[in-house]
């Protein structure tokens, strides 16, 4: 009888911390869901930017063959640096602003999660301590009951 009357009143408790770890969980996936579509997007940058170099270099090897004289290769050579130089540098702020997204996306997400989980520990912190104190109180009534008891009737019903 006393297990199955501890096995109930722990289940609150049970059920609080259930609830509890299972919003932790939800925020967890989320976190990893706005993080991997943060690196999707950097993988789809990244390769958008190496398809289009690509594409460019091919069209300077186009523009190579058809140069006539040494300064035609030597003009076609300072354009063809001058362009990726400017492409490396785009790309780069790109990327850097694609990778600013996800950590800020990640950020709010991190934040919304510490601010559900402080709410939800103080919760169950108080359902814990307000649970605490009606099992004092129940015991402190047993123990009252108990002592106004006669001995003789104790000693019977402890066997």
């Amino acid at each position: 009888m006393q297990r199955e009357n501890a096995l109930h009143s722990n289940q609150p408790l049970a059920t609080t911390a259930s609830e509890f770890y299972g919003s932790i969980g939800e925020r967890v996936s989320q976190s990893q869901a706005v993080f991997a579509q943060g690196l999707q997007a950097l993988q789809q940058e990244a390769m958008n930017f190496a398809n289009r170099r690509l594409e460019q270099t091919v069209g300077f090897m186009e523009q190579y063959r058809k140069c006539r004289n040494m300064s035609d290769v030597l003009a076609l050579q300072q354009r063809w640096l001058l362009e990726l130089g400017q492409d490396y540098y785009f790309q780069g702020m790109k990327l850097a602003q694609t990778l600013g997204t996800t950590v800020s996306d990640e950020l709010e997400v991190a934040d919304a999660t510490q601010h559900e989980i402080a709410e939800q520990s103080d919760q169950a912190r108080k359902k814990i301590a307000g649970k605490g104190v009606r099992q004092a109180r129940r015991q402190r009534t047993h123990r009252n009951a108990r002592r106004s008891e006669p001995r003789s009737s104790r000693r019977t019903s402890a066997h």
